[in-house]
């Protein structure tokens, strides 16, 4: 008798309500494999921005058997991560109008484009970005082609950085040379896009989350999930149950977290206040987690296979007063030098690694296949400019998490000096399943082996 067999696109489904499923042994991928074949795993690919720099001899292992101090919560997961340094992206400053400037604006709009982006005022031109060039090509093997993630909205006005148009400093992906892909930054929405059914038309959406505001989306699909699981094995049954509880806990800090009352900020924060529009957590660092987990379950259920996510803004004046560090950002990393800020810069990078180590562990939790999810996927974590005081879009700190479904040798430093930005963007593109032979101003795909 053959086995009872599941295809990835199956999903729990209740009154306009729908939940796509993580991946199970009796699973497949795409296509039915062939017979004695399992189905393979995806691929997945993320970028994750931070703006304005880092310290970099904090970043880079001056011993390889010790960890720099910025990366010390990587400790548990380095054996997981490349640590680069060297990439250029020297296109960022490839525009030659004579007037200078756009030291934030030039680099944050190459970063994943690997464009000359060009100081055009009210017009957008630059080129379109790795992640949206995958999406373009693997989309339609997903419910969504691709998922954009940030914590700050913006981009509008034609001037954010000496005559460089604000959508430069306010986007990462864009889909094409002249058009930005539009982050999502309310977790809400995020969670609602990924969880609402789209194919039961515009009433149903409305009911479902009419429902939402009243009672869990699980509640509204449990009956298909008590039937699908009387058709599965033991395994399965309980990674079932540990999925649904996942989903049922953010949806839960969700909801606590657009409950939460006003938030008594120290007074270095206090001019923060009035940029953090409705629906969006006043706890920075919820914020982030809570995109982190939505990015989780968007790859734990194959929702998409590729996902940016901008921490924050270019040029961010963010304050982190927990950290004990006042001014901010953005000022801090104007630093001349001064030890004092250098060393502010320095926690700011350290808690933003922190975070990154948070999104990692949380895929490394689950099973998938042989391995995890993180072994399943490549998630980047850098910033446009290694030194925020000169601005400088070369000698780039990169970190690189997961083993591309067994493409990528982890856990070592690696010294790109020379090598193009591009070459890591066409090395993931290739390993995405995209066969292109170059993109932006790549020389060849960089070895990751």
């Amino acid at each position: 008798m053959s086995p009872f067999r599941i295809s990835r696109r199956t999903a729990l489904k209740g009154i306009g309500a729908a939940i796509t499923l993580p991946l199970f042994e009796q699973m497949t991928w795409g296509e039915e494999p062939k017979k004695g074949k399992a189905g393979r795993s995806p691929v997945r690919m993320a970028y994750i921005y931070v703006p304005n720099g880092i310290v970099m001899d904090q970043f880079w292992p001056a011993n390889p058997k010790e960890l720099p101090k910025s990366l010390t919560s990587l400790k548990d997961l380095i054996a997981d991560i490349i640590v680069l340094r060297g990439l250029d992206n020297n296109i960022a400053n490839a525009e030659k109008d004579g007037k200078g400037g756009g030291g934030h604006a030039k680099p944050t709009a190459a970063w994943l484009t690997s464009a000359i982006p060009y100081r055009a005022g009210a017009i957008n031109k630059v080129g379109i970005s790795v992640d949206q060039l995958a999406a373009s090509r693997i989309g339609h093997l997903t419910p969504l082609q691709s998922l954009e993630l940030g914590t700050q909205g913006g981009g509008q006005g034609s001037d954010c950085d000496t005559g460089f148009n604000c959508s430069y400093t306010a986007n990462i992906s864009w889909r094409s040379a002249s058009s930005p892909q539009a982050k999502e930054t309310k977790p809400k929405q995020v969670f609602e896009r990924l969880f609402t059914d789209a194919r039961q038309g515009r009433n149903a959406q409305q009911q479902a989350q009419d429902a939402m505001l009243k009672t869990s989306v699980l509640d509204l699909v449990m009956e298909d999930a008590a039937g699908l699981k009387n058709q599965l094995g033991a395994s399965d049954q309980r990674k079932l149950d540990e999925y649904l509880d996942s989903v049922r806990d953010i949806e839960g800090r969700i909801q606590r977290a657009g409950e939460r009352g006003e938030v008594e900020l120290p007074p270095e924060a206090a001019a923060l206040k009035a940029q953090l529009p409705d629906d969006r957590p006043e706890d920075f660092e919820l914020h982030l987690r809570l995109m982190m987990d939505l990015m989780v379950l968007a790859f734990q259920t194959d929702s998409t296979r590729v996902c940016t996510f901008m921490t924050q803004n270019d040029t961010s004046g963010r304050a982190y007063p927990h950290l004990g560090i006042s001014g901010g950002h953005h000022d801090l990393s104007h630093h001349g030098k001064d030890a004092g800020k250098l060393e502010s810069l320095q926690k700011i990078n350290q808690y933003h690694i922190e975070q990154y180590a948070y999104l990692l562990t949380k895929l490394k939790a689950i099973s998938e296949g042989k391995g995890t999810l993180l072994d399943n996927c490549m998630i980047a974590y850098g910033t446009p400019i290694s030194d925020g005081d000169r601005h400088n879009p070369n000698d780039l700190p990169m970190l690189l998490a997961g083993r591309g479904g067994g493409s990528i040798r982890s856990g070592r430093p690696l010294r790109a000096d020379g090598e193009k930005l591009a070459n890591l963007h066409l090395a993931l593109l290739q390993r995405m399943g995209v066969p292109e032979k170059s993109f932006g101003d790549s020389t060849k795909p960089l070895d990751l082996t």
